[in-house]
């Protein structure tokens, strides 16, 4: 928690000077609600600050879902064994296009609060 005070802090002095965002992304591991508010106690996010991502079961589900959308995915299924070598670079730069872009809403209600997230960031 401690690092992420440290990052919050990096981004709030060099926000309105450069256009950056901070993106948190951490296994939620079945606990997303409880973790969101973890994070929103020591640092309060403002409306017009960036992102923070929050997968419900772990990193890996989102990777399953990027890398396959048209399959039924589950938040609450290991996908682990599926991404030992999956970069996470690689699924961010099809995160908005395979997922937010495709003309229907995701399934997964971490990514459904991933891509209003985008949307309300304008991006």
């Amino acid at each position: 928690m401690k690092e992420y005070e440290k990052e919050v802090e990096t981004y709030r002095e060099k926000k309105n000077h450069l256009n950056l965002a901070l993106v948190v992304i951490m296994d939620g591991d079945g606990q997303s609600d409880q973790r969101l508010k973890k994070l929103e106690n020591p640092v309060k996010r403002e409306k017009d600050e960036k992102i923070i991502f929050i997968p419900n079961q772990n990193i890996e589900t989102w990777f399953e879902y990027v890398a396959n959308p048209d399959e039924d995915c589950k938040e609450t299924l290991d996908y682990k064994q599926n991404h030992k070598e999956t970069a996470p670079t690689i699924i961010a730069k099809d995160f908005k296009t395979k997922v937010c872009q495709r003309g229907k809403p995701p399934l997964l209600p971490s990514l459904k609060a991933a891509c209003n997230e985008l949307r309300r960031l304008g991006l």
